[in-house]
């Protein structure tokens, strides 16, 4: 379910038939589809070191019992609030460096992380010239289902898979206005937009000015 859903955030015991929290949550985290999602661990083993198996296995929080509702209320929206701020972090920007350090909390990205959206941003400059290119074919190339990747995409940035084809191809336009003799036609198409006109709404929508005006500036 998590792996076809795609959730914001997962509340689970660990005290299971099957597979225990703590196997759980290694699947979870060593997933590419899921590996940002922010897991709390629930429990009745409160002794220290049962507190660091679950951090070990890659819980971003881990509850004892008894708890109280509003405790673990504060703790989800804690989580969420962090998971919106690395929004930020995974923007469109150069791919990062995968990060050394071990996860223990929602605070900072870890290296599947990095590197999954290091890969799709890599597939998107790859093939920016495409104006067929579609989040089915992203998907596809990824190993993932159209539904899986807009999740994990938007979760990741806040961004649609598709709104981040468009920024990386205005990005790349306004950066060959700048750099080349091109007209803003023959940069149109060669950033993968089907027509000029729609290039320059998009343009206008995405930098407040028209392409001429920023090849001016």
């Amino acid at each position: 379910m998590a792996r076809e859903q795609v959730p914001d955030l997962i509340v689970s015991d660990v005290m299971m038939p099957v597979m225990n929290g703590l196997e759980f949550c290694q699947q979870i985290k060593k997933d590419d589809i899921s590996s940002h999602i922010p897991v709390i661990l629930l429990t009745a083993r409160a002794l220290e070191k049962h507190q660091i198996e679950g951090y070990e296995s890659g819980a971003d929080a881990y509850i004892t019992k008894p708890f109280s509702p509003e405790l673990l209320l504060a703790r989800i929206d804690n989580l969420l609030q962090s998971r919106h701020q690395l929004k930020d972090l995974w923007g469109m920007k150069p791919a990062i460096e995968p990060v050394a350090a071990p996860r223990v909390t929602a605070s900072a990205p870890t290296p599947i992380e990095d590197t999954f959206i290091a890969r799709f941003k890599n597939l998107v400059e790859e093939r920016l010239s495409n104006s067929n290119l579609s989040v089915e074919d992203l998907a596809a190339t990824m190993g993932l289902s159209r539904v899986q990747l807009y999740r994990k995409v938007k979760a990741m940035t806040g961004n649609t898979p598709v709104d981040l084809l468009r920024k990386a191809r205005l990005a790349q336009a306004q950066k060959l206005l700048q750099e080349s003799t091109l007209s803003v036609s023959e940069i149109a198409y060669q950033v993968g937009f089907a027509s000029p006109s729609y290039f320059t709404k998009c343009y206008k929508d995405e930098f407040g000015t028209a392409p001429g005006e920023s090849r001016k500036s």
